[in-house]
């Protein structure tokens, strides 16, 4: 079983597009105040991080990565502080990945409920 929570196409469009996610992630902690974590690093005015590798699409920094782009981490704090399962994490997680890279999405009600009281 690969050490990740779900498959990643190694696509970067995260990484692309942190400013959106670290945006996101603000709006998370003003709601939930103990899983706040600064993100450390900058990015280009396109919303690309600075450690994003663009050659080929990895992070340079990703076995000390923050808590924002750590799904493993991020699952176990969300899981204290809102009760989520793992498959809706996975899920509210892959529905990201797929807006990022301008495919339609495709959210469960649960999850939908979830991201409303959340965000």
């Amino acid at each position: 079983m690969s050490k990740e929570l779900f498959y990643c196409s190694g696509c970067g469009q995260c990484c692309k597009h942190i400013d959106k996610a670290v945006d996101n992630f603000k709006k998370l902690c003003e709601i939930y105040p103990d899983l706040y974590e600064e993100f450390p690093y900058s990015w280009s005015s396109q919303g690309s991080c600075e450690m994003l590798d663009s050659t080929d699409n990895k992070c340079r920094c990703y076995d000390n990565r923050p808590l924002l782009c750590n799904s493993k981490r991020l699952l176990e704090e969300l899981q204290k502080l809102i009760n989520i399962t793992k498959d809706d994490f996975i899920e509210m997680s892959l529905e990201s990945c797929r807006y990022l890279q301008g495919k339609p999405i495709r959210c469960s009600d649960t999850v939908w409920k979830i991201k409303r009281r959340v965000l």
